[in-house]
């Protein structure tokens, strides 16, 4: 394999990824949809698919640094153009489904709760992506100290003999201070 097929490859590997097509054509039904049935709508559209074709020409293009080896500027702009295109795909469905699908029930919810909940989907699109990129968001525990019975805290702080309250050393400044006073 010659460099510059190597080159070609790797930036079309970094710059596609398995749900692009699936992408695009949802891109392609939601827009048809609102095209027809929302001619009020045509403009936000436009300005919705410049969003979607910024975020493709940034996959590929990060695929370019990925390949020019400027891996942190790859993976920056890789993120950032997922989550450009995901928002742009939130952004049609949002609209098919409140000036559309909606209109044909005639139902006309304000607009502001359009508004919050595609903001609702974009906090959602963004935890999934820091999801993806490995941050674990830690589950709530059913049993924290101070809830539940005496064996149950003693179960998850572990048995030390005292109460697992007890057990915690306090950490701040002025704990810190004296300790630097008692090695004095």
């Amino acid at each position: 394999m010659t460099a510059g097929t190597q080159f070609l490859r790797t930036i079309f590997e970094y710059g596609w990824h398995g749900s692009l097509p699936l992408l695009l054509a949802c891109v392609v039904v939601l827009s048809l949809l609102l095209y027809r049935f929302s001619p009020e709508s045509r403009q936000t559209l436009k300005h919705t698919l410049i969003v979607l074709m910024f975020g493709m020409l940034g996959l590929f293009v990060s695929g370019l640094f990925q390949a020019l080896a400027y891996t942190t500027v790859a993976s920056i702009l890789h993120v950032v153009s997922v989550f450009a295109q995901g928002a742009a795909l939130i952004r049609l469905a949002g609209l098919v489904f409140f000036r559309v699908f909606l209109n044909l029930l005639h139902a006309r919810p304000p607009s502001i709760l359009e508004e919050i909940l595609l903001v609702f989907a974009y906090f959602g699109l963004v935890m999934v992506l820091l999801h993806r990129a490995g941050l674990n968001l830690p589950r709530r525990n059913r049993h924290h100290i101070g809830s539940g019975d005496r064996r149950t805290r003693i179960r998850h702080a572990g048995y030390t003999g005292q109460h697992p309250w007890r057990t915690c050393t306090p950490v701040g400044p002025f704990t810190q201070a004296r300790r630097l006073d008692k090695d004095q």
